[in-house]
C-alpha cells in the first residue's frame, strides 16, 4: 500500500490554516481533506488492482510455460519410443534377413547335392548310353563293310555300263553339236539379215521422222507468219463497236471506235446512201441512213489505221 503524501497534506494544513484566519470556512477545509484521502484511496486500489493483475499474469504465464514443458516432455518421451520402437524393428528386420538367408543357403546346399547326384546319374546313364552306342557302331561299321563291297561290285558294274554309255552319248553328243553349228550358222545368217532389214527399217523411219519435224517446223514457220501477218494487219486496223450498220432513213446509230487516234477521216462510198458525223473527242462517229441501199463507210485515224463499216438502209 502507498504511503501518505505528506507534501500534499502539509499543503492542505497550511491552506486550512490560511483559509481559517482568513475567515475560510471549515467545511471547506474537511472537503478538501476528504477529497485528498478519495484520492488517494483510489489510487491505492488502483496500484492494488495492478498488482494483481500482475500476479495473475505471473501465474498464467508460469502455467504456459509448465504445459510447454509437459509437451516437450511429451513430444521427446515419443521421439524416444519412436527411436526404440525403430531399432526394435531394425532388429526384427536383421534377424528375419538372417534367417531367410540361412533358409538359403539350407536349399542352396540341397539344390546342390541334388544336381551332384543327378549328374552322377546322368554320368552313369551316359556311360551306358556310350558302350551301346559303341556297340551299335560295331556292328553297323561290319554291316557297312558288307554293303561297301555290295555297292563295289555294284560300282564296277554300273562304270562298265556307264562307260558304253557315255560312248554313245558322246557319239550322240558329236552329232548334236554339228546340228547345233549348222543351226547356228543359220541362225546367224538370218539375224544378220533381220538386222540388216531393221537398220534400214530405222533408217527409213528416222528419214520419215526427219522429213516430218522439217514439215512440222515448215508449218509451225509458216503457221508463225501467219500469226504475224495478222497481227499487223490488225494493228493496221481499228477496232469498231459494229462492222455492219442497218438503218431506215432518217435514223442515226453510233459507231465507237476502241483503239484509234483523233482525229479520224470518215467516208462514205455512196454519200447518196448515208451521212456521217465524226466526234473526234469521243473516238466515235454516227451514221444516219438516206437512201436505202448498201453502201461502205471508210474510217481512217492519225496513225494511218483503218476500219470498214458495212450499211444496209431499208
Amino acid at each position: 500500500m502507498k504511503t501518505i503524501n505528506f507534501s500534499k497534506l502539509a499543503l492542505l494544513l497550511l491552506c486550512g490554516s490560511f483559509l481559517l484566519f482568513t475567515s475560510c470556512g471549515k467545511s471547506e477545509i474537511e472537503d478538501m481533506i476528504n477529497k485528498e484521502q478519495k484520492q488517494q484511496q483510489e489510487q491505492q486500489e488502483a496500484e492494488k488492482k495492478k498488482k494483481e493483475q500482475e500476479q495473475a499474469d505471473a501465474e498464467k504465464k508460469k502455467k504456459e510455460q509448465e504445459q510447454a514443458d509437459a509437451e516437450k516432455k511429451k513430444k521427446e518421451q515419443e521421439q524416444a519410443d519412436a527411436e526404440k520402437k525403430k531399432k526394435e524393428q531394425e532388429q526384427a528386420d536383421a534377424e528375419k534377413k538372417k534367417k531367410e538367408q540361412e533358409q538359403a543357403d539350407a536349399e542352396k546346399k540341397k539344390q546342390q547335392e541334388e544336381a551332384e547326384k543327378k549328374k552322377a546319374q546322368e554320368e552313369a546313364e551316359k556311360q551306358k548310353q556310350l558302350e551301346k552306342q559303341k556297340e551299335e557302331q560295331r556292328k553297323k561299321e561290319e554291316a557297312a563293310k558288307k554293303q561297301k563291297e555290295a555297292e563295289e561290285a555294284a560300282k564296277r558294274k554300273q562304270q562298265q555300263e556307264e562307260a558304253a554309255r557315255r560312248q554313245k552319248q558322246q557319239q550322240e553328243e558329236a552329232a548334236r553339236k554339228k546340228k547345233e553349228q549348222e543351226e547356228a550358222a543359220r541362225r546367224k545368217q538370218e539375224e544378220l539379215k533381220r538386222k540388216q532389214q531393221q537398220e534400214e527399217a530405222a533408217r527409213r523411219q528416222k528419214q520419215q521422222q526427219e522429213e516430218a519435224a522439217r514439215r512440222q517446223k515448215q508449218k509451225e514457220a509458216e503457221e508463225a507468219a501467219r500469226k504475224k501477218k495478222e497481227q499487223e494487219e490488225a494493228a493496221k486496223k481499228l477496232t469498231l463497236s459494229s462492222s455492219t450498220l442497218t438503218l431506215k432513213p432518217i435514223v442515226t446509230k453510233n459507231v465507237t471506235i476502241g483503239n484509234g487516234v483523233a482525229p479520224y477521216t470518215v467516208v462514205p462510198e455512196d454519200r447518196t446512201k448515208a451521212a456521217v458525223k465524226v466526234y473526234n473527242d469521243k473516238n466515235e462517229f454516227a451514221v444516219t441512213g438516206l437512201n436505202k441501199g448498201k453502201t461502205k463507210i471508210r474510217v481512217t485515224d492519225a496513225k494511218g489505221k483503218t476500219g470498214v463499216v458495212e450499211v444496209t438502209v431499208e
